[in-house]
């Protein structure tokens, strides 16, 4: 595992439009030894289109954003998880402010929130 790596988990469920958005957000972002992980929550997403380097993992029953998530983390191979809804944009600098954030040896977890 490589503990400075982060692994992004985005649960999908359903044709998200928005989801392109999300990803190209995120490869400006994120480093070599970093991977995404696309969860798709339930079979039937066959519209659904993928770019390289985007590990995608169909799950064959809808378990709902919580075990989507659990899911994609018991894929990853890094030791930072990063959790991004299908529809959001993540802001230049966000991942980096995480990672910075979690080098700190005293946190176990970081919460970000959202707006307009």
């Amino acid at each position: 595992t490589n503990s400075r790596g982060l692994s992004v988990i985005i649960p999908v469920f359903r044709v998200v439009t928005s989801v392109e958005a999300c990803l190209g957000a995120l490869r400006s972002s994120i480093s070599l030894s970093d991977e995404i992980i696309l969860v798709v929550d339930g079979a039937g997403h066959d519209s659904l289109k993928w770019e390289d380097g985007v590990r995608v993992l169909t799950l064959e029953r809808c378990m709902g954003p919580a075990g989507a998530r659990n899911a994609g983390s018991n894929l990853a191979t890094n030791g930072l998880l990063l959790f991004v809804d299908s529809d959001i944009v993540v802001p230049a600098g966000a991942v980096e402010a995480i990672r910075t954030t979690m080098d700190d040896p005293k946190l176990a977890a970081a919460f970000g929130s959202y707006d307009d």
